[in-house]
This record gives C-alpha cells, structure tokens and sequence, in this order.
C-alpha cells in the first residue's frame, strides 16, 4: 500500500504538469565591478616630489606626470643658500623616464636633466648635469627607493660623478610616492551590453587607488557551452596604448584570467 501510495502521488504530481526548474545560463549584461591588488597591482608615481631625494638642503621640487603607456615627463627647480659659506646655486630641472614591467615588480627610470648659476665667495660660475634614478616599488610600503647615478660639471671647475663625490659608492635614495592614496589596488568597472545572446558590448574604467582612471572601450564574445565571456578592451583618447583582454564568468563577470599594458604596467592574472 505504501508503494502504491508513492507512485501514486508521483503520476499525480506529473499529471498537474510539474517541471523541475533549471537554472538557464545567460550572458552578461550589466554593470560588474572587480577589485585588485597584490601581484596585480598598478601604481602611478605622477605627483610633486621634494628635491631633496639626494639628502641636500636644496629648497625646491619637481612635477611629473606620467601617461597611458608609462611614459614619464616633468619639471622643476630648486635652489641652495648657505650665509656662512657664501654658497648660493639656483638651477631649473627637466625629467623624462618610464614606468616598466620586471619580473620581481614595477621598475621606475628616471631621467634628471639640470642647469643653473652660482656663486661661492663671490666668484660666479654655471654648471649643469645628469642625473639617472633607477628605483623600484616596496608593495607594502609605496616608497619608491634605488640607486642614482650621474655627474655634475661646473664652469672651470670640470665634472665629478656622484660614485666619486660619494667616496666610491653608488647613491642610495628612497621617497613616498607622491600621491599617499597611492597603494596599488584598483577597480576594473564594466559596463556590458548583450548584443545578442553571444557578441557583447563593453565600456570599461580602470579606477586606481588615487582615483586616476583607464577609460576604454571594446566587445568582447559569450560561450553558451562554457558559460564564459571573453572580453578585449583598448584605451581612448588620452588613454590610447592601455589594453586589457580578459575572461569572466556569466553570472558576476567575476574576471579568472586577465592580460593587459596599463601606464607601463603589464597585469597578469592566469586561469
């Protein structure tokens, strides 16, 4: 009886018309934003820094800023006066340099072009130089530090390098970066449009710790078999050289695996 009593409700069930439901798999469509740090970290060292990196009493500083493909430009100027010496210098500064993917990191070259007018105890004379920073980034701290090297020549006076002003030894020298939101994480904000069930839309926008933004533009492919999307993304207008292809799921458009060039940098994420 019971069995019966079983089967019995179970023709009854079907006979009402009873279907299992099944989730179906549906392409993105949407916002979805995703969040990075660590390995895949991005940093922007554009700011105003103090000219004092080489441990002087210069009074000054200098702007850079750099662009979507890393590319670093500046300038700036300091200045040095000493009364009981009678020392004055005064000298305006270019920089240029680049932001570039190694293997242990984010490397930081930079290029210091200088020259000015000065005086010691009354004798006038011009000098210029060169000054190369080759600097990393310690991810846990945001301070850039490295080496420096170069050489400064004076009117009549010749040129010394700073390994000989430094008794033989390279010049070490580290610094925050400028901005102090600066921490390396960002945000990727996707905005997908479902064209048809498979070929989507997509308009992006990196968002970096100090609130600099990437904004691209791309479209990107829906799996039904897979239940992925496969996304290709470029920079526009003043962000053109920035690129990222990625993959996501469909549900979140949660990103598994993610290949890019953002400000020099070179973000890897495998699936």
């Amino acid at each position: 009886m019971r069995k019966s009593h079983v089967m019995g409700t179970v023709a009854m069930v079907l006979a009402l018309g009873f279907t299992p439901i099944v989730r179906a798999q549906a392409p993105p469509s949407g916002v979805y934003t995703n969040s990075f740090n660590g390995v895949l970290a991005l940093w922007d060292v554009s700011g105003t820094y103090p000219e004092d990196m080489l441990g002087g009493n210069l009074d000054g500083s200098y702007t850079v800023s750099v662009d979507a493909k890393g590319k670093i430009t500046g300038d700036g100027n300091a200045s040095y006066y000493d009364d009981v010496d009678d020392i004055s210098v005064d000298m305006d500064f270019t920089v240029n340099g680049a932001v570039k993917a190694i293997p242990t990191g984010t490397q930081v070259l930079m290029n210091q072009a200088f020259k000015g007018t000065g005086s010691y105890g009354g004798t006038t004379f011009t000098f210029s130089g060169k000054f190369k920073y080759d600097l990393g980034i310690d991810a846990s701290t945001s301070m850039l530090s490295g080496n420096v090297t170069g050489k400064i020549c004076a009117s009549g006076q010749g040129c010394v390098t700073l390994t000989e002003a430094n008794g033989g030894e390279p010049i070490y020298v580290e610094t925050q970066i400028a901005d102090v939101d600066m921490d390396g994480s960002w945000n990727l904000v996707l905005d997908v449009q479902n064209i048809n069930g498979k070929s989507l839309m997509v308009t992006a926008t990196v968002v970096l710790s100090n609130s600099r933004t990437v904004n691209m533009t791309g479209k990107g492919k829906y799996s039904v078999k897979t239940d992925l999307s496969k996304l290709t993304l470029k920079g526009n207008g003043l962000d053109t050289g920035s690129a990222l292809s990625l993959v996501g799921n469909s549900a979140s458009l949660e990103v598994i695996a993610l290949k890019g060039k953002l400000l020099g940098q070179k973000p890897v994420l495998a699936p």
